[in-house]
Protein backbone atom coordinates (compact mmCIF):
# COMPACT_ATOMS: atom_id res chain seq x y z
CA UNK A 1 0.00 0.00 0.00
CA UNK A 2 1.23 3.56 -0.76
CA UNK A 3 1.13 6.84 1.68
CA UNK A 4 -1.93 7.78 -0.08
CA UNK A 5 -3.83 4.03 0.33
CA UNK A 6 -3.27 4.55 4.16
CA UNK A 7 -4.34 8.22 4.43
CA UNK A 8 -7.42 7.53 2.25
CA UNK A 9 -8.27 3.95 5.13
CA UNK A 10 -7.60 6.49 7.57
CA UNK A 11 -9.86 9.05 6.45
CA UNK A 12 -12.60 6.74 5.67
CA UNK A 13 -12.31 4.78 9.43
CA UNK A 14 -12.52 8.17 10.88
CA UNK A 15 -15.53 9.68 8.95
CA UNK A 16 -17.28 6.02 9.53
CA UNK A 17 -16.61 6.00 13.39
CA UNK A 18 -17.65 9.76 13.06
CA UNK A 19 -20.70 9.00 11.30
CA UNK A 20 -22.08 6.27 13.95
CA UNK A 21 -21.05 8.42 16.91
CA UNK A 22 -23.41 11.01 15.03
CA UNK A 23 -25.75 8.13 14.62
CA UNK A 24 -25.58 7.24 18.61
CA UNK A 25 -26.18 10.72 19.83
CA UNK A 26 -29.44 10.83 17.88
CA UNK A 27 -30.71 7.84 19.15
CA UNK A 28 -29.59 8.95 22.32
CA UNK A 29 -31.70 12.08 22.16
CA UNK A 30 -34.46 10.25 21.00
CA UNK A 31 -34.40 8.11 23.70
CA UNK A 32 -34.28 10.45 26.24
CA UNK A 33 -37.07 12.19 24.70
CA UNK A 34 -39.20 9.37 24.46
CA UNK A 35 -38.93 8.48 27.71
CA UNK A 36 -39.12 11.74 29.47
CA UNK A 37 -35.53 11.19 31.02
CA UNK A 38 -33.88 13.94 32.34
CA UNK A 39 -30.90 16.25 31.71
CA UNK A 40 -29.18 15.05 35.06
CA UNK A 41 -26.81 12.01 35.78
CA UNK A 42 -28.69 10.05 38.32
CA UNK A 43 -28.75 7.22 35.16
CA UNK A 44 -25.10 7.39 34.59
CA UNK A 45 -24.21 4.36 36.87
CA UNK A 46 -26.89 2.27 35.95
CA UNK A 47 -26.98 2.58 31.89
CA UNK A 48 -23.89 4.33 30.92
CA UNK A 49 -20.29 2.85 32.24
CA UNK A 50 -20.17 5.02 34.61
CA UNK A 51 -17.90 7.38 33.56
CA UNK A 52 -20.25 9.71 31.71
CA UNK A 53 -20.97 13.24 32.76
CA UNK A 54 -24.60 13.05 31.97
CA UNK A 55 -27.82 10.88 31.36
CA UNK A 56 -27.83 12.02 27.43
CA UNK A 57 -23.88 10.48 27.56
CA UNK A 58 -24.77 7.42 29.34
CA UNK A 59 -27.92 6.69 27.03
CA UNK A 60 -24.89 7.13 24.00
CA UNK A 61 -23.59 4.49 25.83
CA UNK A 62 -26.60 2.33 26.19
CA UNK A 63 -26.76 2.88 22.39
CA UNK A 64 -23.07 1.51 21.76
CA UNK A 65 -23.66 -1.72 23.72
CA UNK A 66 -27.21 -2.41 22.24
CA UNK A 67 -26.87 -1.59 18.64
CA UNK A 68 -24.05 -2.57 16.22
CA UNK A 69 -23.05 -1.30 12.93
CA UNK A 70 -25.56 -2.82 11.39
CA UNK A 71 -28.48 -1.81 13.62
CA UNK A 72 -26.91 2.07 13.53
CA UNK A 73 -27.10 2.10 9.37
CA UNK A 74 -31.10 1.06 9.41
CA UNK A 75 -31.99 2.17 12.51
CA UNK A 76 -35.60 2.82 11.62
CA UNK A 77 -36.50 -0.39 11.68
CA UNK A 78 -34.88 -0.84 15.51
CA UNK A 79 -36.00 2.54 17.03
CA UNK A 80 -39.13 1.33 18.30
CA UNK A 81 -37.30 -1.85 20.01
CA UNK A 82 -34.46 0.16 21.73
CA UNK A 83 -36.86 2.14 23.33
CA UNK A 84 -38.49 -0.92 24.63
CA UNK A 85 -35.37 -2.61 25.84
CA UNK A 86 -34.00 0.60 27.78
CA UNK A 87 -37.86 1.50 29.03
CA UNK A 88 -37.81 -2.39 30.18
CA UNK A 89 -34.57 -1.65 31.86
CA UNK A 90 -35.72 1.88 33.94
CA UNK A 91 -38.93 0.12 34.86
CA UNK A 92 -36.69 -2.46 36.57
CA UNK A 93 -34.71 0.18 38.36
CA UNK A 94 -38.53 1.61 40.13
CA UNK A 95 -38.62 -1.78 41.57
CA UNK A 96 -35.88 -1.60 43.47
Amino acid sequence: MTKMDYAAQFTATREKKLKSKRARQKIARHLQAALNISTGDALVLFIGHGHELSNLEALESWVAKHCGEQELANISNHLSELTCKLEYQLNKLEVY
